[in-house]
């Protein structure tokens, strides 16, 4: 589905990447329930194959820290990817910025590379694996994982943008 007049600022629709195409979703769809899932560390190989096999762009970033988003749930399973016996429904990438400066323009107390990292990459499988605010629940979930392994400023950055 697409929406009629094309995406705006303030249309009900949501666009979705999933196997190098996209697709809408209306935001409606469903509800995300934090207790279905689990998130944890993925090894870059695990999440390499995810982000070029789900993102548009089939590259993988300079990746720091890989997150993968899991569930028992065998109606989500994604390409059967599977970690822990759970099915790998989700990954995002804290990677290293193109330059220095992407992010300390912004954050200019905090150090490139170290405490400061770009969310490079978050495809979740399928548009059927996880309903449209569920991606976002999702990924909020990933970067609070993400907070405890880094250090107290990224970590103070990390929990701002969690609580958008």
């Amino acid at each position: 589905m697409t929406p009629a007049n094309g995406p705006t600022p303030d249309s009900p629709y949501c666009q979705r990447w999933a196997n190098g195409r996209h697709s809408w979703r209306h935001i409606g769809e469903g509800g995300f329930d934090s207790r279905a899932f689990t998130v944890v560390p993925l090894q870059d190989a695990i999440a390499r194959r995810f982000v070029s096999r789900h993102h548009y762009s089939r590259t993988y970033p300079a990746s720091r820290l890989a997150y993968g988003l899991l569930t028992a749930d065998e109606q989500l399973a994604v390409d059967g990817a599977t970690v822990n016996g759970l099915h790998l429904v989700g990954v995002a990438v804290l990677s290293v910025p193109m330059g220095p400066g992407v992010l300390t323009n912004v954050f200019p107390e905090l150090e490139p590379y170290t405490e400061s990292l770009e969310l490079g990459r978050r495809p979740d499988g399928s548009e059927e694996s996880i309903d449209s605010s569920g991606r976002l629940r999702g990924l909020g979930c990933r970067l609070r994982r993400a907070a405890l392994d880094l250090d107290v400023a990224a970590r103070h950055v990390l929990h701002q943008v969690t609580r958008l």
